[in-house]
């Protein structure tokens, strides 16, 4: 069975919002993310998450 894939091409400013560049690109073990509410905290971790989910499509993950 063969899969077809699509690259899409998306802007992280533009669909995030501003400031969270260092939270996409860090990597190290722990993410603190500060900022009110509606400041995108969770929006941006989810989208991390299942972009990382899409580029390894080997790995698990659990999210409690």
């Amino acid at each position: 069975m063969s899969l077809k894939t699509e690259t899409v091409n998306i802007s992280l400013p533009e669909t995030v919002g501003r400031g969270y560049g260092t939270f996409w690109r860090f990597r190290g073990r722990y993410r603190v993310v500060k900022g009110s509410r509606a400041s995108k905290k969770s929006k941006t971790t989810a989208l991390w998450y299942i972009v990382n989910m899409m580029k390894y499509p080997e790995a698990n993950t659990l999210v409690v």
